[in-house]
């Protein structure tokens, strides 16, 4: 079943606030990790244009957005850990992937 998308503005906001909720993300976060536009590009992407001129999604692209937003929020968190120096990160040519572990640093203050 496809469903229209009347005001894409509105729904990008709710989308991205729960989605947000859902993974444990406060408001303030949603709101410095992802601007609202960017969830919209992201619906944009995965809907498709209705014979009515709307946007139209349904369940399965629904679950699309969802993860790529998802997976915005906790990328931008990760990169925000690993820049306070909690996570290290590196790229492993082997793997062709980027690589995050717990820092030796925040090991040596565990241990303590």
């Amino acid at each position: 079943m496809w469903y229209a998308i009347k005001n894409l503005n509105t729904f990008s906001k709710a989308l991205g606030r729960t989605i947000a909720e859902e993974a444990g993300f406060t408001t303030k976060e949603l709101k410095s990790y992802i601007k609202v536009s960017n969830i919209k590009s992201i619906i944009r992407e995965h809907a498709r244009m209705g014979e009515d001129g709307l946007l139209e999604i349904n369940e399965h692209r629904l679950d699309k957005i969802s993860l790529d937003i998802f997976d915005w929020l906790a990328g931008v968190d990760l990169a925000r850990l690993t820049a306070e120096g909690l996570y290290d990160c590196w790229w492993d040519d082997e793997k062709d992937m980027m690589v995050f572990s717990h820092s030796k640093k925040d090991k040596d203050l565990t241990e303590e």
